[in-house]
Parts: structure tokens; C-alpha cells; sequence
């Protein structure tokens, strides 16, 4: 208060000039205000830095003049505004700024941004709404995707009671602890097994590629014990110990006929020129040959599977009246052959894949001594042929539901067939499968796919300039398909064509010498323990089901049982001694001769995943159960037994079920009359007095109880085995578990024979009570 009684009395007539003043100067006063007294100033923090700056400098102007105002009248001193704002400031008195010492502080009106500032936090801004956005996107993508992890999220209680369920606590072996690690592995806690028993089982599995299925695992491991036993057989027979010495004899016979086809130190490349041109096909010239003749004698007597597979029944030793003698089937070296074509040769000319295929064709014929003046001409003839039978062949064996044709081979001829008279087929037949039987036209022949056969039979029906051009292209395909077992240059040249590595010449030789030898490969393994027992379970359950439906007896016996006796077998004679530079190719033409007494001993009824669909086992005669159901991941002696039936028998009875339901689920009537297979079942088996389900799954369900009753009937005959003291539910679960893992795939990789893992293993556990019961699920149907 007398701050201001001190400044109302020094009033000036400035003060009252002021005071009178107009409106329009106190509206231009109103920009800047000078503040005395115990005014209230702005805070220091709130002020930008050139204010503050301009406050401080106004303060010490003040002070140089307050001096002057002592000195003399001050009258005409002032502060000059118009250095610090745009604006004109009130001017005071000197004595009024002495008494009060008034701070003069400016503030910026209509304060703004830097420009340059403002488009960076806009720019910013906007980025990281983007941001979040995304990631809010990739967060839900990523969970809608993964319905696991969405499901395990929203339901993790419901899951926890079923997945968290124990499986197996009484390992005390090495195998078993491995299995169960890989078990653990490969389980997804958080799926429901009730719901989906594949996604808990295989998850895990599913992110693998290489191996492409548990069965290919299984195949794999096989192989590598082959490998070891024959790398160890000229060295060490420590390893089977357990086994006859007959049989150890014809071991190191195999094992030296593995060892020349993987050297190649020796070339047969004129032993192969021979052989082609005795067949027929002096490639790389044309052949006027009559090629159905060309096509049944390399099928049937010597594994070279062209256009269709050929495969016999050896009556009157074999079969029944009713049932096929002759087989036509698909050929999968001719599947391999159209993948090839479409990824070269049935590109349009001048594509690197093209030129690729030329220049094979081109190395191959150089290795066949082909001079320049006409290989161009001969490769060029050779790819025009490719792609015509593409174009022809190639829709037929892509037809996804393949019809089965059973008839006798007069009406083959007749309907399926008129292109191809039944005197000249019957001719052919005894001309070159004597050694099997003597054809009649009332022998019922099967077909699997009859518009393959058909196209076959327009392509015989053609001018004879197309023929001969078709066997130029046939005379390439029997030199890659046998020339890589007689030439070094043809191996490695027909692995750079499928981008394989030169290591798999190793693996192609193992599976050739285990298709030539039959039941002699198995003299590579030793003899396990309770494989016999195991395989006599699984005979007695599948065997009262043949009884029923087909009245064939089932002959299954183990790996061992099958091993020679003595050293008098066909085999140990004909089998060459073991020689370092040996020809294989020569070996292996020796082998294939006498191959129709290898069928007539069951040595190559041989049971393997996928065999049947591949023509090599029969029910007629004893079926010798391979090697690939009896390693890891399936089967072992430490596994316990829940494991080892949930996994080989549920492979085993897969198999033999296929080839029993597989009339009935591809049979076409081939009259037209268009019934169906339920109609077709119940005329065709009087003794069924309901009529079957025959659902995509009918194998898959009744192979899953058929080892589940084998692994009971084990449970029965050896009650004091190494882990009954187990919790009979936790071994339940344990089997279940074992009988998906076996047909665990990577993943969206489908078997092309069998069909989708995922429903392999799901449907056959629908309301299955077992099931349930180990599980503990609520509802039997829930599962998806």
C-alpha cells in the first residue's frame, strides 16, 4: 500500500496526461503492461528462453537510469520500448522506478511453433500410431493362425485336465527314456486330446521336414543298420552272434553284392547295350518291335515298369477260382517320370528347365556313342515324343479316384480293351510268363486304372513312324532306369537330373539289392528279442478276421523265422561270392532270371509299409513281416509293450487290412451298371448279413482295435512283464499315444496311398471308450 501512495503522489502531468488519455491508446497499451510494486511475476520455468533473456536485459537497463534520475531531474529520461517489443511501453518517471524498483518483464504474444518442429512430432505421431496398429494386427494374425495358442489361451483349464494326464513313469532303459524324450518332444500340452488328439500328439513333429512322416523315420533307420552291417560284415560278426551261420554266409554275399553297386569300379555299359537290344531296343536307334511285347516283358520279367506294372499270381500253386492271376497296375517309376517331364520337358522350348533336359539328353547320348552329325536330330525326336505321351498319359494318371477293372481277359479285350485282340494277348502272356502258368482267356485279370490302359492302347494303335518314335523314347527311359547300375558317367548324371546329391547313390543301391535278394535281405539284422512273440499276437487277432471276411488263412512270421537254414538256398547259390570290382549290373541280370523262383518260395512276399499298393505281397503263401516295422521310432525290445503294439501293430494291421478291404473299397463294376460299393459288397458276400461302412477311415478304425486286442492278448499271455506295476490307464494312454505318433507327418505333407494323418488318427478314436476312458474325456463325440 505505500508502494502505491508513493507512486500517486509523484504523479506527473505525464501521470494525468496519461490517465485522460484516449481509448485507442489504452488499446495499444494493452500489448505490453508494466508491472510494479509486489506484482506478481511469471515463473522463470514457464518462460521460453529468449523471453527470459529479454527480461534479464530489460532489469539491467533499468538500473543505469535510476542513477541518471538521482543526478538530475529525470524529466526526459524514459525506457524506449521499442528495443523490446513492437509495442510502446508507458514511459514512468525515474523517481517511480527508483522507489518501487519496478521489474519490467515482456511477454510474447500469439506464441507459435517453429514450423520445421511442428512436422516432426506430426511425423512422429503418426508413425507410431502406425506402428501400434501393426502390431496390434501381427499379434491377432498370429494368434488366428495358431488356433493353439488362441484355444490354449481362452480354455488352458479345460486342456490342463485332460493333456496334463501322465503318460509313462516306469522307464528304467535307455530306448525307452529316448523314446519318451522324443514322445515329450512332439506333444502339445496345450491342445485337448478329446478335441484333437493329432494336433497334441504330432505338433511338435509337424515343424520337422526331413524326415517327412514317423513312417519314413522308421524307413531311414532301417537303412542305417543295413549300412553298418554291411560295412562291418567283412570285418566283424560280432553283431550276430545270435544268428545261424548259414545265414551269416548269405549276409556277407548281400553285403558284398551292396558294396560292388555302390564302387561301380567296373563298367557294364556294353553288358547294358546288349541287354537292350535282346529286349528290343538298340538305342539309340528305333525299334519297329511290336511294343506291347516290349512293355509286358521288361514289366514282368525284369522290373522295369515303362508305362504300367505287371505282377502275377503263381497258380496253380496260388489262388482260388474267382480271383485275378494277372495284375495291371500303376507303375511309380512312370509317376516319377511324368513329375520330371512337367518340370522340363514340358516347358516351352528355350526355358532354363528345358535346356536342363536337353543337355541330359544330350550327355546320355554321348556316353551311348551318338556322333554330332545326328544327335541334335535324334534329341529332338526324343523330346517331341516326350511331350506327345505326356499329353497323353499324363491326364490318366492324374485321375484322382482310379477305377479297378476284375474281369476275365476275353472280356478285357472285348470292352475295356478293343485295340488288343484276346488271341494275341493270351499269345504274348504264354510266350513270356510260361514260368508262371498257362493263360487261358477265362483267367480274370485286374486293372487299377483302365483310361491309363486305354490311352496305352491308342498310343500301340498309331502309324509306325510314331511307334518308332516312341521307342526311342522308351530305350531312354530303360537306360536311365537301369544304366545307373552299369555306368558310373549314368549315375552320376541321372542323380544331377533330380538334384540329388552323389550320396544318394548309396541309399538307391541299398534298395535295389533289397528288392533283388527278397527275404535274404533280412540276414543283415540280428534276431531281436520278442519280435516273434510279438508278431504271433498280431497274426492271431488279423487272422480271425481274414477268416471271416475273405476264408484265407494268414501265414505272418517274423524277420528271423525267414532267415535259410541251411547253406543249400536258392539264394546262397545263386548270390556271387563276395569280389572287390565285381559288376553289379551282371550280378544283378543273374538275380532277375531266376526271380520266378523267388515268387514260387514266398521270398519276396515281403511286408512293408506301402507294399501292396507296389504289388509285392500276397495273401497266398507266407507273409514275412520287414525290418522297417522293428526299429525306432516303433518298435524295440526295451520299448514297453504298449508302445510297441500301438506303433508296428497298428502298421502291421494297417497293411494287411489294406490288402483285405481293398476289392471292396476300389472295385467299379465294368458293365456300367453303376452300383455301388455297399451293393457290390453285400451280392459279392453272401455270408454278410449287414451291410458295411465302408468310410475313407474303415482301415485306419478297424487296424486301431485290431492292435489294441493284439496288445491286450500280450497283456494276457504275459502278465509279469517289465512294467505291469503301471497304472493300466497311463499304459492305455501310452498306446493311443504311440498308435498317432506312428503316423506323425510334417507339416501339410499327405501320403498319396493313405490320405491325411491328421483324420488317420482322429476318427478311429471317436467315441471309442477306451479312448475315453483314458483320457477321462466327457463327451466321446466333442472330438473334432
Amino acid at each position: 500500500m505505500d508502494a502505491a501512495t508513493a507512486v500517486a503522489g509523484a504523479s506527473t502531468p505525464h501521470s494525468s496526461n496519461s490517465s485522460s488519455s484516449s481509448g485507442s491508446e489504452r488499446n495499444e497499451s494493452r500489448g505490453s503492461r508494466l508491472i510494479t510494486g509486489h506484482a506478481r511475476l511469471p515463473s522463470r520455468e514457464i518462460l521460453e528462453l529468449r523471453e527470459f533473456h529479454e527480461v534479464h536485459q530489460a532489469e539491467v537497463d533499468t538500473r543505469p537510469m535510476a542513477n541518471v534520475a538521482a543526478s538530475g531531474d529525470g524529466t526526459n529520461t524514459a525506457l524506449d520500448s521499442s528495443g523490446t517489443s513492437a509495442f510502446p511501453l508507458p514511459q514512468p518517471t525515474a523517481s517511480a522506478q527508483e522507489r518501487a524498483r519496478l521489474s519490467v518483464v515482456v511477454m510474447q504474444a500469439n506464441w507459435r511453433m517453429n514450423p520445421r518442429h511442428k512436422t516432426i512430432l506430426d511425423a512422429t505421431a503418426i508413425i507410431s500410431i502406425v506402428a501400434f496398429v501393426l502390431y496390434l494386427g501381427a499379434t491377432m494374425w498370429i494368434r488366428v493362425i495358431d488356433r493353439g495358442v488362441f484355444h490354449a489361451s481362452s480354455q488352458r483349464t479345460t486342456h490342463t485336465e485332460h493333456a496334463d494326464l501322465p503318460l509313462f513313469s516306469g522307464c528304467v532303459e535307455v530306448a525307452c527314456n529316448k523314446y519318451m524324450a522324443a514322445i515329450e518332444r512332439s506333444i502339445n500340452r496345450s491342445q485337448n486330446p478329446c478335441q484333437n488328439f493329432y494336433r497334441f500328439v504330432c505338433d511338435g513333429w509337424k515343424h520337422q521336414q526331413d524326415p517327412l512322416s514317423a513312417v519314413d523315420a522308421a524307413e531311414a533307420a532301417m537303412y542305417r543298420h543295413a549300412l553298418s552291417a554291411i560295412e562291418w560284415s567283412s570285418e566283424d560278426t560280432g553283431g550276430h552272434l545270435s544268428t545261424a551261420p548259414s545265414a551269416l554266409g548269405v549276409a556277407k554275399k548281400v553285403a558284398g553284392l551292396a558294396k560292388s553297386c555302390k564302387e561301380l569300379s567296373q563298367s557294364s555299359l556294353s553288358d547294358l547295350k546288349r541287354f537292350m537290344a535282346e529286349r528290343h531296343l538298340p538305342w539309340p536307334e528305333t525299334s519297329r518291335w511290336d511294343l506291347l511285347e516290349i512293355l509286358l516283358d521288361l514289366s514282368g520279367n525284369w522290373n522295369v515298369h515303362l508305362w504300367f506294372h505287371v505282377s502275377f499270381e503263381l497258380a496253380p500253386f496260388r489262388g482260388r477260382a474267382g480271383e485275378p492271376i494277372l495284375r495291371i497296375g500303376h507303375s511309380a517309376a512312370f509317376r516319377t517320370w511324368i513329375a520330371t517331364m512337367r518340370t522340363f520337358a514340358g516347358q516351352r522350348a528355350g526355358t532354363a528347365a528345358s535346356l536342363r533336359y536337353r543337355r541330359y539328353v544330350g550327355a546320355m547320348l554321348d556316353i551311348f556313342g551318338v556322333s554330332e552329325a545326328v544327335r541334335d536330330e535324334v534329341a529332338d525326336k526324343i523330346e517331341a515324343v516326350d511331350r506327345f505321351t505326356l499329353e497323353v498319359l499324363g491326364p490318366a494318371m492324374a485321375e484322382t479316384d482310379s477305377q479297378v477293372l476284375r474281369t476275365s481277359i476275353r472280356n478285357l479285350t472285348a470292352t475295356a480293351t478293343p485295340g488288343i485282340a484276346a488271341g494275341r494277348l493270351l499269345l504274348l502272356l504264354n510266350e513270356y510268363f510260361i514260368w508262371a502258368r498257362r493263360f487261358t482267356a477265362q483267367d480274370i485279370v485286374q486293372v487299377e486304372n483302365v483310361g491309363l490302359l486305354r490311352s496305352v492302347v491308342y498310343l500301340l494303335g498309331l502309324k509306325s513312324n510314331v511307334r518308332e518314335g516312341l521307342t526311342l523314347s522308351l530305350g531312354l527311359r530303360v537306360a536311365h532306369e537301369l544304366g545307373w547300375m552299369a555306368s558310373r558317367e549314368i549315375a552320376d548324371l541321372t542323380l544331377e537330373l533330380a538334384s540329388l546329391p552323389l550320396s544318394a547313390h548309396w541309399h538307391r543301391c541299398l534298395m535295389q539289392v533289397e528288392s533283388a535278394v527278397g527275404t535274404e535281405w533280412l540276414s543283415l539284422f540280428p534276431e531281436r528279442r520278442g519280435v516273434v512273440d510279438f508278431t504271433r499276437d498280431v497274426q492271431d487277432i488279423l487272422a480271425g478276421v481274414l477268416a471271416r471276411h475273405k476264408n484265407t488263412l494268414l501265414h505272418l512270421q517274423a524277420p528271423s523265422a525267414a532267415l535259410p537254414r541251411t547253406n543249400d538256398s536258392f539264394l546262397a547259390t545263386m548270390l556271387p561270392e563276395p569280389t572287390h570290382g565285381a559288376p553289379f549290373f551282371v550280378d544283378w541280370l543273374k538275380l532277375i532270371k531266376g526271380r520266378w523262383r523267388l515268387l514260387e518260395q514266398d521270398m519276396t512276399n515281403v511286408l512293408k509299409p506301402g507294399s501292396f499298393f507296389s504289388h509285392r505281397w500276397s495273401f497266398h503263401g507266407t507273409l514275412t513281416v520287414a525290418e522297417d516295422y522293428f526299429v525306432f521310432p516303433l518298435f524295440h525290445t526295451d520299448f514297453p509293450t504298449a508302445v510297441n503294439y500301438g506303433g508296428a501293430g497298428r502298421l502291421i494291421a494297417d497293411e494287411v487290412l489294406r490288402g483285405l478291404y481293398y476289392n471292396h473299397l476300389y472295385y467299379v463294376n465294368p458293365f456300367g451298371d453303376h452300383i455301388s460299393r455297399k451293393d457290390y459288397v453285400s451280392q459279392s458276400n453272401s455270408r454278410s448279413s449287414a451291410a458295411v461302412d465302408w468310410s475313407p477311415y474303415l482301415v485306419d478304425s478297424k487296424a486301431l482295435l485290431a492292435s489294441l486286442a493284439a496288445y491286450r492278448l500280450s497283456a494276457a499271455r504275459n502278465p509279469s512283464s517289465a512294467y505291469s506295476t503301471e497304472s493300466s490307464l497311463a499304459q492305455d494312454r501310452l498306446f493311443f499315444v504311440a498308435s498317432c505318433y506312428a503316423l506323425c507327418s510334417s507339416g501339410n505333407y499327405v501320403d498319396v496311398l493313405y490320405g491325411d494323418a491328421s483324420h488317420r488318427c482322429n476318427e478311429p478314436v471317436k467315441a471309442l471308450p477306451e479312448f475315453t476312458a483314458a483320457f477321462q474325456c466327457t463327451n466321446p463325440h466333442a472330438q473334432q
